[in-house]
C-alpha cells in the first residue's frame, strides 16, 4: 500500500481525466496509475518508503573449508 501525504488537506489531483481528492492531507492506494501520478507532484511526499524496512540482503554461498594440510612432523611419522 503506497502511502502520501499532501501540504494541503484537501489537494485534488486528477488520473485517466477523474478528480480525486487527498482527506486531512493523506492518501492511500494500490494503484500503480495512482502512484505515478502522486510521485510527481511537488506537494506530495511518499511515506510508506521511508518507513518500510530495508529488503533483506542476499548472503553470499559460504564456500566450504579446505581439510587441515598435515603437519612436517606428522607426514615423517607415516613415512
Amino acid at each position: 500500500m503506497a502511502k502520501f501525504k499532501s501540504v494541503y488537506p484537501s489537494l485534488g489531483f486528477y488520473v485517466d481525466e477523474q478528480l480525486h481528492n487527498f482527506t486531512e492531507g493523506r492518501y492511500e492506494t494500490d494503484e500503480p496509475a495512482f502512484i505515478n501520478v502522486l510521485s510527481k507532484l511537488s506537494d506530495v511526499t511518499r511515506e510508506d518508503v521511508a518507513n518500510e524496512p530495508p529488503a533483506p540482503k542476499a548472503k553470499p554461498p559460504v564456500k566450504p573449508k579446505a581439510p587441515p594440510k598435515a603437519k612436517a612432523t606428522e607426514a615423517k611419522a607415516a613415512e
